[in-house]
């Protein structure tokens, strides 16, 4: 497996950028940086499918042991938290607020409700509904907008989804902008911002143990064989930590 070893720094949006580069030079540059990225990712699941076809049975025993052990856990919180309650001057911790509370709280971030209005607006002028009788480019274009734009919003970006929000509403993004009142630099800003993550996203998939062993191991089959001490290791150090007799929590 040949990969590009070096490490990517992580600049802010454009800076790596030479200036004055086209929207053209940095979609090439953008390409690249997807289809390296896409590489190693596909490298890491190969890698990944490997080690849990071969350790499947074990995966599975710690899962449930993990999930026994956290239920146990949760049992020995509860149990302590009803002793406290027959002391005095007993009061409720933070820990215990209910789900909707803390959903409430969130709500009442400001920047909740701006990527809520900047989404809406936003996806009124792409989504597909709109152009469904529509030549199928452009209702092809609708489509790939939406997916961008929901996952912007479900990351919770709120200065890429304001880019984003301006690189729609000017029409760019559908072809439709009017040479008065577009902004030139909305586009340019969003493949900066895109190049910028896209950095980010390779430098730290190279950070991980699997890209590690897949650049470092003349046989990644090896490292694969080497984990069964660790799983080994892993069951024994949950059984004592449950209390439970070997298998107890394996599938039948």
């Amino acid at each position: 497996m040949t990969f590009n070893n070096s490490k990517h720094s992580v600049p802010a949006p454009g800076s790596n950028i030479a200036h004055g580069d086209s929207n053209d030079s940095i979609e090439k540059e953008i390409s690249a940086l997807e289809k390296e990225l896409q590489e190693i990712d596909t490298h890491i699941r190969i890698l990944q499918s490997q080690i849990q076809s071969r350790y499947r049975s074990e995966i599975s025993r710690i899962h449930a042991l993990t999930s026994l052990h956290k239920s146990q856990r949760k049992q020995k919180q509860e149990k302590r938290r009803e002793q406290k309650k027959r002391g005095k001057n007993y009061k409720e911790p933070l820990l215990w607020q209910d789900a909707a509370s803390r959903q409430k709280n969130t709500e009442h971030n400001p920047d909740h409700h701006v990527i809520k209005q900047l989404y809406r607006e936003a996806i009124v002028q792409v989504h597909p509904d709109k152009f469904v009788n529509e030549p199928e480019e452009k209702s092809k274009r609708s489509r790939e907008l939406t997916i961008q734009l929901i996952d912007i919003y479900q990351k919770g970006d709120l200065e890429q989804l304001k880019l984003f929000h301006r690189y729609i509403l000017s029409g760019t993004a559908m072809g439709t902008a009017h040479t008065t009142g577009f902004d030139p630099l909305v586009k340019k800003e969003l493949l900066e911002k895109k190049h910028s993550d896209l950095l980010q996203a390779i430098a730290e998939a190279k950070q991980s143990r699997f890209y590690e062993v897949i650049t470092t191991y003349s046989d990644p089959l090896r490292f694969i064989d080497e984990l069964s001490d660790y799983f080994s290791h892993r069951i024994i150090q949950l059984e004592k930590r449950t209390r439970v007799k070997k298998d107890v929590t394996s599938d039948k």
